[in-house]
């Protein structure tokens, strides 16, 4: 994606035949971004809106369809950036904030008109936004030991915009004095959000059998109500009084941890047999519980300071009763079977290439849930 001088964040991206939206957020606002696709310019002159539309429709390859996908959003982001910068409201650098803090925002739309003039309508400020969903706490059942975290009482690590990466922060939360992965839930991502904290449900009722998988810690939780049209709780059917609400939940917190995509050519070829081994034994430890991890991805594997690998993400993963599912017992091996398959050729192109050639891989094996 672009570059700007302050991360920013997807939160959704929709294409249609004439225009494309695009929401982002710049610290402490979300811009709404929409444009016509005659408005949008490529740098490859060979490139145009229709083309890049149809390889995102039609490509099975896993590399293509991420360039593909990528081309689109920048020429969608691009023409917005100065009006972004001017306009975004930011966090004070090196202050450690709250969930709550960073759970409210401003919310601007922005249209790009036939004449490439920008249109701003700003929006009332919008609590729980940066696209988050609140779940109703009554719709899940949580195990008993699972301690619930007020959002005003967790904090976020401080935030610096010369360091941060986009679409990552925030990531590091410190509850009752310890250090969490905080994992929040996004707008659009429902299914997802929920089949991964099911997962780790899942696993906490099965007293963590598997290693090298974090462990569900805690969930964050606010007694405010949705204050937005997008946050709207009558557009999922949910009553306004059911909460309190779940922003996010917690899991075990890898220190020094590095995404597998990220890890040096060098330790890829002293690690990456070790790494094979360990991922493919916790999968199939998973397996053995019914449970799909979901998404074989380099970004979804963390190396510790120990050098040993994690696996984590379960958004698009499913299962976890370890019982038999009938008519889907034989999809689920086939799906078992290739997300094994998938680790394999997933170590097999990353040992030999380094982080700058890695990033754009993946995903390996995709469960559509």
């Amino acid at each position: 994606m672009a570059n700007t001088s302050t991360p920013l964040q997807t939160v959704t991206f929709d294409y249609e035949e004439h225009r494309a939206s695009l929401t982002v957020l710049c610290e402490r606002t979300e811009f709404i971004l929409q444009a016509s696709s005659t408005n949008l310019t490529f740098p490859k002159e060979d490139l145009d809106y229709q083309q890049l539309l149809e390889a995102i429709t039609t490509m099975t390859e896993p590399g293509e369809y991420r360039a593909a996908l990528e081309s689109l959003k920048s020429a969608t982001l691009t023409p917005f950036l100065p009006t972004i910068q001017t306009l975004a409201t930011r966090f004070d650098p090196g202050r450690d904030i709250t969930v709550s803090e960073w759970a409210e925002c401003n919310r601007i739309r922005l249209s790009l008109q036939p004449n490439n003039q920008i249109t701003t309508t700003e929006q009332s400020h919008a609590r729980l936004s940066h696209g988050l969903v609140s779940l109703p706490m009554p719709n899940l059942t949580l195990p008993p030991g699972i301690p619930q975290f007020d959002a005003s009482e967790i904090t976020l690590a401080s935030y610096d915009s010369t360091t941060a990466a986009a679409g990552i922060w925030p990531d590091k939360a410190t509850a009752a004095g310890k250090p969490h992965f905080f994992k929040a839930a996004l707008d659009l991502r429902y299914p997802e959000f929920a089949h991964e904290l099911a997962t780790y449900v899942a696993l906490h009722d099965l007293g963590n059998p598997v290693p090298r998988i974090p462990v569900l810690t805690g969930v964050v939780v606010t007694s405010l109500l949705w204050a937005s049209g997008i946050d709207d709780p009558a557009r999922t059917g949910m009553e306004a009084n059911a909460g309190p609400f779940i922003l996010g939940f917690l899991i075990t917190w890898i220190e020094d941890g590095v995404v597998l995509a990220d890890v040096s050519r060098q330790d890829r070829k002293l690690f990456m047999t070790g790494w094979r081994a360990t991922v493919r034994g916790i999968l199939e430890e998973l397996h053995l519980r019914g449970i799909l991890w979901g998404d074989v991805n380099a970004h979804n594997v963390v190396v510790d300071r120990d050098m040993g690998a994690w696996v984590l993400d379960f958004g698009r993963g499913e299962g976890g009763d370890g019982g038999d599912y009938g008519d889907e017992s034989a999809k689920r091996k086939v799906e078992m079977e290739m997300e094994l398959e998938g680790v394999d050729a997933m170590m097999e192109a990353l040992w030999s290439r380094g982080p700058e050639d890695s990033r754009g891989l993946g995903p390996f094996y995709l469960h559509e849930g």
